[in-house]
């Protein structure tokens, strides 16, 4: 009908879960999928299928998956070729915005400049817009990057 679908997947069961998610809800969408980067299988299945993953930093903190930010498997995510897009999930709940979390991907999670703009590159591809929004929303993304790019770079 046109609906798209999420499954929030992982956590207690791990790797199960997202499997029985997969098979049984067929989403658009996955959030957090917590474990996965334990699972090489998985992930490499995952990585395959296309289907993109959406994560938050500051979610597993305040859900104590994680210690501290650094202990985020992002970079192994990214590495992998999932299409993952960094989430706010409940901002006030989890005391975040998005610029936060692209702040600790770079700052806490060790990604590069180059790997944030991939980031914002892959949200915006994977957003539910329509396909002329998403293309005019990542011309002007690109021609904003080039231009901090030039300022940073080349400034005076």
């Amino acid at each position: 009908k046109g609906i798209y679908t999420v499954a929030h997947a992982g956590g207690a069961l791990g790797s199960q879960e997202l499997a029985a998610a997969l098979d049984e809800l067929n989403p658009h969408r996955l959030t957090d999928c917590w474990g996965l980067h334990e699972d090489e299988a998985a992930l490499r299945g995952l990585a395959k299928s296309d289907l993109p993953l959406v994560v938050s930093i500051s979610r597993a903190l305040r859900l104590g998956l994680i210690k501290r930010a650094a202990d985020y498997p992002l970079q192994k995510l990214f590495d992998s070729g999932l299409p993952i897009a960094l989430s706010s999930g409940r901002p006030t709940l989890y005391q975040t915005s998005l610029i936060d979390e692209y702040m600790l991907a770079h700052e806490a999670c060790g990604l590069g400049a180059d790997e944030i703009i991939e980031l914002v590159k892959r949200s915006i591809a994977l957003s539910y817009r329509d396909d002329e929004s998403k293309k005019e929303m990542l011309a002007s993304f690109e021609r904003q990057t080039a231009r901090a790019k030039k300022a940073l770079l080349n400034p005076g």
